[in-house]
């Protein structure tokens, strides 16, 4: 995850970079399919979403995107579909290339 990013660009006060870094951090949070490893962290998934970490002051946020960290292996940008898709095309030009 960009956790260290989001961190740099907290405290060199770059709100552009932070604001974007963050949005992909989300977008990576959002995007990991729900299974049995991740069910008991479903509750900070949903802090994280509604971004409600970021304004509590009692909470590290940082620690927080950490604990959460190692489940992100779940996260995959396409679909299976998309991806059955992308592997058609690739067989279809070596064949043409052929």
């Amino acid at each position: 995850m960009k956790i260290a990013q989001l961190k740099l660009f907290e405290h060199r006060k770059d709100k552009k970079n932070f604001e974007k870094t963050k949005k992909e951090t989300l977008a990576i949070v959002k995007g990991i399919k729900l299974n049995d490893d991740i069910l008991h962290h479903q509750t900070l998934i949903d802090q994280i979403l509604s971004e409600s970490i970021f304004d509590n002051r009692a909470v590290n946020p940082y620690e927080q995107l950490q604990k959460i960290a190692p489940i992100t292996r779940y996260y995959d940008k396409n679909s299976a579909d998309e991806l059955r898709f992308l592997i058609k095309n690739e067989k279809l030009a070596i064949a043409v290339i052929t």
